[in-house]
């Protein structure tokens, strides 16, 4: 009777540690569920960023294009009247 009573204590340890491992691990799980979520949330902002370097980026390079194409037809213009040709 004693050696029964002992080994329904060890189950009763060995269940409630279990217990506890299975509630660490969805605690584990939960806490992976919200890295993903920051990490998703920090690779959109991250995206969203890279994209509007890129948009900037074309953009400073037509500027650049348009302000030497000005450049060049105004130095096209001012050299005409100075020589009086067209």
């Amino acid at each position: 009777m004693q050696q029964h009573i002992k080994i329904q204590e060890e189950l009763t340890g060995l269940l409630r540690e279990r217990g506890e491992k299975n509630q660490e691990i969805i605690d584990l799980k939960n806490k992976l569920q919200e890295y993903e979520k920051q990490l998703s949330v920090k690779e959109a902002a991250y995206v969203s960023y890279v994209t509007r370097i890129c948009f900037c980026s074309r953009w400073r390079i037509r500027i650049s294009n348009l302000t030497r194409l000005v450049f060049f037809q105004y130095q096209h213009v001012v050299k005409c009247d100075l020589t009086g040709k067209n």
